[in-house]
């Protein structure tokens, strides 16, 4: 039994490391790029939940 639970983790684990391992073609990356591009060109604001702090020492 803890056999094939270990097995099946295995195959789990296995299967989302090597499933990220292939290369995008040049038609997908130019796809991508387009896609990626049309879709920033129709963000008007940007808003987020952090605070930045800065530090000066002269």
């Amino acid at each position: 039994m803890f056999k094939n639970i270990v097995f099946i983790a295995y195959l789990l684990i296995s299967s989302f490391v090597l499933a990220q391992n292939t290369a995008m073609t040049s038609a997908e990356t130019k796809a991508f790029v387009t896609k990626i591009s049309s879709e920033t060109k129709e963000i008007k604001t940007l808003q987020s939940d952090f605070v930045q702090t800065k530090k000066m020492d002269f």
